[in-house]
Parts: C-alpha cells; structure tokens; sequence
C-alpha cells in the first residue's frame, strides 16, 4: 500500500506545553507498568507485509509499524486486542482517505480506533481498506468494525486487504516477528501498543511482551478491574484494603481476570509473611496463617512478605485468599518435637512421619485441640437366616467388618456380633457361603 494523509494527524510524544500544563498536571501518573493491549490480527487472511521487509512496510498514518493482511472482498475486519493490563475502552474516533491523489476514492476508506486502558489513552490504531466502516462511538473489543474492500488496482490497492498501523501516544509500539506471507487469523498476536516497550519507530517487541503483563511475582502488587488491589505472595493474591499498612501507594500491575484466575487460591504452603502495620510473624500451612512466636527453631530470621493485617483478621472472607484454619489433610512437624500432625476439622491427629510437612514451632500447633482417638467399635445385628448362622460361612461385604460371632436366636434368626473399624458407617451386604467359594447374598446390615 502506497498512501498518505492530510496534516493534522501528527503527535508530539511525551511533551507537555504551557497551553496545556493544567490538563498535564491533572493527568493521573504513570504506573510502574505503563497500561498495554497485545493487537491480534484483524482479519483471517496472510500476512503480506510487515516491518520485518527491508525496508519496513510504510507507515502513511504516522504509526510506529504497519502491516497489511491479505483476504478476500467481503471479509470481515475486527478491532481486537489481548492481554489488556487494565479496563479496556475502545472508541472509533474518524475516518479517512486512505489513498493519496491521484487515487483518491479508490480502495474503501479508513478507520481510525483509540485505545483507552484504565482512563489513559494508550494510542490509536488505524485500519484502512474498509468498506461498511463502523459509525464513530464506542466500539466493544472484538467487534466487527468493516469488511474489506473492493477497489481498482493502483498502487495504494492491488488487492483486497485490510492495512492496520498502531501508533502510541508515549513513545512506540513495538511488532511481534511474524512470518511473511504466514496464515494468521483471531489469535494471531502482532505486537503491542502502548507498554512503551520500544524506543522507535519498525522495532521489535521484546521477548514475552506480546504475553507480559507487568510482574506477578511474590511482593508485587496487582489490580484487577474491578479495583481490588492485591499482594501476591506464595502465588496467591492476598488483598490490601489500604496502602497505610505499606507506606503509602505502591506500583501495581494490572491483570485480566482470566490472568487473576490462574493464580493460586491461597499462598503455598511454608510461606512466611509479616502482618503489617506491625511485626507479627505468620507461616501458611494449608492456606491458613499460623502465628510464628519465634525464629528460634529456624535458627534465626526468615525471609518474609509483608501483607496487609486486614486479611490475617478476616481470613474467613474469600476475598483475602487466606483461610481461618488449615485445610484438611495439612501435614505439619513440630520443632523441636519432631512430632507429625495431621489437620482434620481444625483438630490434629498424631501420624507417622510424612514428607512435605510444614515445619512450625511446638508451641504454633499446640493451640489446635487434638482430635479424639477413633476406636474401633462392636456391634450386635439380627437378621433372618435359615440356615449358615456360622462365623466361618457368612461374611460382610467390604473391608473393614469382621464377624467375631454368631448364634442362633430362634428358627429363622441369627444373632451377628460385629467388629467394625474406626468412622466406618451405612450399609454392607450379608454374605453367605454355599458350595465351597460360591458367596450368595443374604441380606443387608446397617452398620
């Protein structure tokens, strides 16, 4: 596509002027991550250009890069966008004459799309080669913004394709190495635009960009959406109702909820975290924080994150990620016991020694009341049997339930003494053994 456009389209990146020092004061500031959208291919189609060409495909619009995708008439263009690191707003703002003079009027028109992320205005995209363009307004991402259009063979047009060409309003978009002439379609990622992960204009995004979403490593901070600010900590998002307890407002990288649901329910356990405002010093064990009365046991001071003390207080809410008492099934040690416990019901239960174990101070598992012992039990059943009222013809179904005797109480009846294993309950078949090996059932027993 050879193309140009009228003035007015120019930018200056970066700059604030005197005319507009009042609007740049109350601009909001830039997060640590600046906001992004990875740009997906608009149209099925193959990539017929690219800034990979030498030189790059050209950039009429005043765009940072520009690629064309080939199709067919008719075909669909979308405006659509990916791993978006905040709300994402979309809003067609003009169209344009693709095609300088002589062919003006030739090859559809242009649309022209801006990209707002969390309220700031990230760039714009422009798409040409259109016909049936989106009337200007809010457009959802993904819509259908045209098709692609018919046109004479000139060159601005040689066949139908759609032209899309970013531009950041800070610094530069940056492109994804993409093959040329490779199929691309919906989830074909193009490159980024805003991110400012580029210095100039046809350069590549840096490794994982097209993917990256600012950090979510344990102590960053994310936002989702919705607002709600979190601290990762063990892979988990631990929520942070204020940012008193960490001094004041701190970096945050914004997450798409599909990102946000892949991150763990609740910290790994042997997490050690720090309830701040304050010094209290807490290890997770099966998503609970258990409160550490000393280092002594781990030889000194540990590594810790510290989060908000609202989520140790309100463990119970789902919104904090945490839980009030470990899990069931949560193996801890304590030190310098080396005893293993097993939590069940918030109650512990003595078990062999288990990998895996979350080590704790003695006196962190004490308060957990151990459970009471389970105990095998004997039980007395009656039932009707003519015939094999026998401890060595009759048998339970199962495991876990031993006849220990059985007498007869009158001419159909049969009195069955049960031993019957610690929290074994419902019902078992009654078997009865006829002809060597061959088991019939002949009745049930409700244990």
């Amino acid at each position: 596509m050879s193309s140009s456009m009228s003035s007015g389209v120019r930018r200056v990146r970066g700059v604030c002027g005197l005319a507009v020092v009042l609007l740049c004061a109350g601009a909001p500031e830039a997060a640590a991550v600046a906001q992004r959208a990875t740009l997906l291919a608009p149209a099925d189609g193959s990539l017929t250009s690219s800034p990979q060409e030498n030189p790059p495909h050209h950039t009429p619009f005043d765009g940072d890069w520009a690629v064309d995708v080939a199709g067919a008439v008719g075909r669909p263009v979308f405006a659509r966008f990916s791993n978006v690191n905040g709300a994402l707003a979309l809003r067609v703002v003009g169209h344009f004459e693709p095609c300088a003079s002589p062919n003006q009027g030739t090859a559809g028109v242009g649309l022209r799309v801006q990209v707002i992320i969390e309220g700031v205005v990230v760039g714009v995209v422009n798409y040409a080669h259109l016909a049936n363009p989106h009337p200007a307004g809010e457009i959802a991402n993904g819509q259908q913004i045209g098709t692609m259009a018919s046109g004479s063979s000139t060159s601005c047009w040689s066949g139908p394709h759609v032209h899309m060409e970013p531009r950041n309003e800070k610094r530069y978009a940056c492109f994804q190495a993409t093959p040329l002439n490779s199929t691309i379609g919906a989830g074909t990622k193009l490159g980024v635009i805003g991110g400012e992960f580029a210095a100039g204009r046809n350069q590549l995004c840096p490794s994982g960009a097209v993917d990256d979403q600012g950090s979510t490593a344990d102590g960053s901070f994310v936002r989702t959406p919705d607002g709600a600010t979190y601290r990762m900590v063990g892979g988990a998002p631990v929520y942070v109702s204020t940012w008193d307890a960490f001094g004041g407002p701190q970096p945050v990288t914004y997450v798409s909820p599909e990102t946000f649901s892949t991150f763990r329910a609740v910290p790994a356990d042997g997490t050690f975290v720090t309830a701040l405002p304050g010094a209290a010093v807490y290890r997770v064990a099966g998503g609970a924080p258990i409160y550490i009365p000393s280092w002594d046991v781990y030889g000194g001071a540990q590594p810790t994150i510290g989060i908000d003390k609202w989520a140790v207080d309100h463990a119970a809410d789902p919104i904090s990620h945490l839980r009030p008492t470990p899990a069931d099934g949560t193996l801890l040690k304590g030190l310098p016991s080396q005893r293993f416990w097993r939590i069940a019901g918030g109650r512990r239960s003595a078990v062999a020694a288990a990998p895996g174990a979350v080590e704790l101070p003695d006196a962190a598992i004490d308060p957990f009341p151990v459970a009471a012992v389970a105990r095998a039990r004997t039980i007395r059943r009656t039932v009707k049997l003519r015939r094999g009222c026998s401890p060595k013809r009759l048998r339970v179904s199962g495991r876990g339930v031993r006849i220990r005797s059985a007498r007869r109480v009158s001419r159909r009846r049969c009195r069955l003494t049960l031993r019957v294993a610690p929290g074994l309950t419902g019902r078992r078949d009654l078997l009865v053994r006829r002809g060597g090996r061959t088991l019939r059932r002949r009745g049930v027993i409700r244990l």
